[in-house]
């Protein structure tokens, strides 16, 4: 059989030329659509599940929390094994999934039985965003030019650097195909702190639920229908809903048999304040606000990396004056290198292969279709990568051997190479092509 396609590659030269044009192409196709990324991911099909749990040690947590969401994943179709963490405000449990189960079929069921799940104190477990453990691959820092001194006004102007994150540049980066999450560390949540004051509370008997009614029943809008008027239909609403610190002062809270009203400012005061957290963030020793980009499961990393950056480069245009953002990592450098890396060891087996070829066979062409070789049974192999979903990266393109890719081609070329020179100097003349063809063949199957 191998005689037979010798014989029909070489009799047919149009045909494997087209055939050759054909798995190029493909072959460029296979590495525009082939994942790329810096080290392979060798993460499983895994659904993590993270619930919020404010005010309870970690045993109430293992006990009230995390055992009942474990207990209800075990009865779950594919899962291979369940694993849990319970710490100080939180529980998280980890789902693995045998290697053929799709990711999105095992999130499918996870919410299901999450749905059935009647937990304590009204929490609410949540589905990790569908990426993997190498999903992290953009970081960036969101600071101020000016870093204010004095405590207070330091502590307002990373509640400001905070809002521009959550709800600013966190929604546009969410837009981007391939980003499926955008973390958050550091900084301050803007809060409207209420600190009743005693005295005054017991004063007026008010109690603190009287405090939480006012505020929950102030702070909404409401729609009022609408009026009809020359032809013309006039929405009606009321606006509740509070927009600062003085509109918070002026809620009622009680009103006296006397018709004196009783506000929050009378028995409280109000201001912006921190609460109380578990960890920050610091560039540089400074305190900032770090921003975390999430890949898609099955994104190119590098693709995603290049619209993050972008993406962030047209934010930094609406940004306060004030206000900056540094790129911390970016996933596509890393990537890029792997790809030089390639690059070099590409051109570098081409251009040894031809050199030793010229100095071995003597033979320009000889050189030049051997080292075609490598190039040709690179882009092979980005048609199989991308069909077998394997993503590029340094190990599995940076450690191709060109060398054990044109051996074959070399000793093929350079026994076709002699056995013509052979034939012409035994008949005293240049072969016809109908003689370099059948020469050709009949050294081809020699090797």
């Amino acid at each position: 059989m191998i005689n037979s396609i010798i014989g029909f590659s070489v009799n047919n030269r149009f045909f494997i030329f087209m055939a050759t044009i054909l798995l190029i192409a493909l072959g460029i196709h296979s590495f525009n659509e082939l994942p790329i990324d810096a080290v392979p991911d060798i993460t499983n099909t895994q659904v993590q599940i993270n619930t919020e749990v404010k005010g309870l040690v970690p045993e109430e947590i293992e006990r009230m929390i995390t055992f009942p969401v474990e207990y209800s994943m075990n009865g779950i179709p594919g899962v291979d094994s369940v694993r849990s963490i319970s710490r100080y405000g939180i529980s998280q449990v980890t789902v693995i999934f045998k290697d053929d189960v799709d990711i999105f079929l095992a999130r499918q069921l996870v919410s299901e039985k999450l749905q059935s799940l009647d937990l304590v104190q009204n929490v609410k477990p949540v589905m990790g965003p569908i990426s993997t453990g190498l999903g992290e691959i953009f970081h960036y820092s969101i600071e101020a030019k000016n870093p204010e001194k004095d405590t207070e006004k330091r502590m307002l102007q990373l509640m400001e650097l905070r809002s521009l994150q959550d709800w600013f540049i966190k929604p546009r980066l969410l837009s981007l195909k391939g980003v499926t999450e955008v973390n958050t560390i550091g900084g301050y949540e803007k809060q409207f702190f209420i600190q009743p004051n005693i005295n005054k509370m017991a004063k007026y008997g008010i109690h603190f639920d009287d405090i939480e009614n006012a505020i929950e029943r102030t702070n909404i809008n409401v729609g009022g229908g609408y009026i009809q008027q020359t032809g013309e239909q006039v929405l009606v609403r009321g606006l509740g809903l509070l927009q600062n610190i003085s509109d918070i002062k002026n809620v009622v809270v009680k009103r006296l048999s006397s018709y004196q009203l009783i506000k929050i400012k009378d028995i409280a005061e109000v201001k912006f304040d921190k609460e109380i957290r578990t960890g920050a963030a610091s560039v540089n020793a400074n305190e900032s606000i770090v921003g975390t980009a999430f890949m898609l499961l099955g994104e190119n990393s590098r693709l995603v990396s290049k619209r993050i950056s972008l993406k962030l480069s047209d934010i930094k245009k609406d940004l306060p004056e004030w206000v900056e953002i540094k790129v911390l990592y970016n996933r596509s450098n890393m990537v890029e290198s792997t790809l030089n890396t390639v690059q070099h060891n590409l051109l570098m087996g081409a251009g040894l292969v031809i050199l030793f070829l010229l100095l071995l066979v003597g033979n320009i062409r000889a050189a030049m279709i051997t080292s075609l070789i490598i190039p040709i049974s690179l882009l092979m192999t980005f048609i199989l990568m991308k069909w077998q979903k394997v993503s590029g990266n340094l190990m599995s393109l940076g450690a191709l051997d060109f060398g054990i890719i044109v051996d074959g081609a070399v000793i093929v070329v350079e026994n076709c190479v002699h056995r013509i020179q052979l034939k012409a100097g035994d008949l005293g003349r240049d072969l016809e092509r109908k003689e370099i063809k059948q020469v050709v063949i009949d050294a081809a199957i020699e090797i």
